[in-house]
């Protein structure tokens, strides 16, 4: 019983009109939407009370939150990129680094049994001339 009055005065205070705002910025008198009307998507216009839970916004506020969305995905886009250049230019370092420290491709050189013997040789050969010279 106070469950039907209660439900009463609420729906007395329900409007059953509300603004609808077109396109081209107009607004029209229009019927606010019943519970049976609200399936799964409903238009409500402007000062309508929802019948079950969702998101409810004007047209300006959900045009406002596209334009937002756009904007953020530029921006990712960008970020992106930006991502990509940097990523880019740390592996050309990488490889300029790799080429400015790599061993010389000679293997190292076994000649200085070579040397030795050569600078023996002609020490020797210089010893014997000079004390020819000095006879």
């Amino acid at each position: 019983m106070v469950r039907l009055l209660i439900m009463s005065v609420a729906l007395c205070g329900v409007p059953t009109s509300g603004q609808w705002v077109l396109k081209n910025g107009e607004q029209v008198e229009k019927p606010c939407p019943s519970s049976l009307q609200m399936t799964e998507k409903a238009r409500m216009p402007q000062g309508c009370v929802a019948h079950q839970a969702g998101v409810w916004l004007s047209r300006k506020k959900y045009t406002d939150y596209e334009l937002e969305l756009v904007r953020l995905e530029e921006k990712i886009k960008a970020a992106k990129a930006r991502e990509a250049v940097l990523a880019q230019r740390v592996a050309d370092l990488e490889l300029q680094v790799k080429v400015t420290t790599v061993a010389g491709a000679c293997p190292p050189c076994k000649c200085t049994r070579s040397i030795v013997t050569s600078t023996a040789i002609t020490t020797g050969v210089c010893a014997l001339w000079t004390l020819y010279k000095l006879q």
